[in-house]
Parts: C-alpha cells; sequence; structure tokens
C-alpha cells in the first residue's frame, strides 16, 4: 500500500504489513512493523512518458539494477531510476521499472 504522510512523502506498506525502508547504506527491505524516517519516500515526475522517479530520504534515487535488485544509491535520477506505478484492483501499487521489457518480468 501507498500511503500520504503529513509532511508530503509517502510510505509503502507490503502485504505483510510491514514499511518499506531504505536505509542509508541503500539496502532497501520490507521488515520494519512501525513507521520510522527511513520509511518516507518522495516522488519527480520525470519526462512526459508518466514516469516517475522515487527517492529516499537519505535523498538518493531508487534504482532498478540487474538481476531484479532494487537500491537506493544514485543521487542522480536516469532511465535506470524511472519507475512507472501502477494501481492494482485491491487498491495496493506496483511499480514496475521503465527499463524492462516484456522479456525481463
Amino acid at each position: 500500500w501507498k500511503t500520504t504522510n503529513k509532511d508530503g512523502t509517502f510510505s509503502l506498506k507490503s502485504l505483510s504489513g510491514r514499511f518499506v525502508t531504505a536505509s542509508p547504506s541503500g539496502n532497501m527491505t520490507a521488515e520494519r512493523v512501525a513507521f520510522e524516517s527511513w520509511s518516507s519516500f518522495g516522488e519527480e515526475v520525470r519526462g512526459g512518458n508518466g514516469t516517475i522517479a522515487i527517492r529516499s530520504t537519505a535523498t538518493m534515487f531508487i534504482s532498478a539494477d540487474d538481476p531484479g535488485v532494487v537500491r537506493a544509491v544514485s543521487n542522480i535520477p536516469t532511465e535506470r531510476q524511472d519507475f512507472e506505478q501502477l494501481e492494482n484492483l485491491d487498491g495496493t501499487v506496483s511499480f514496475r521499472a521503465a527499463a524492462s521489457t516484456p522479456e525481463s518480468y
């Protein structure tokens, strides 16, 4: 689930109800049971194609690297930091790396 925080950032919760966090080292996990500052993210609209770049509270952009590794390690958004936000029928959201091809998922 994606929820908007009071400061305009957003948080992500896994289907198990745990918060997604991005540590200062860039590692991302969905282990926290309570909201923490590492559970906040911002988004930047990229171009006119509907993609977004997702920024951690440590001001690093999330990258989708091969083979399917997601980390917050880039300080400048490039095509590897572009994601499509997909609205699921159950009210949850998914993010697909915009650089991915149908053969890669």
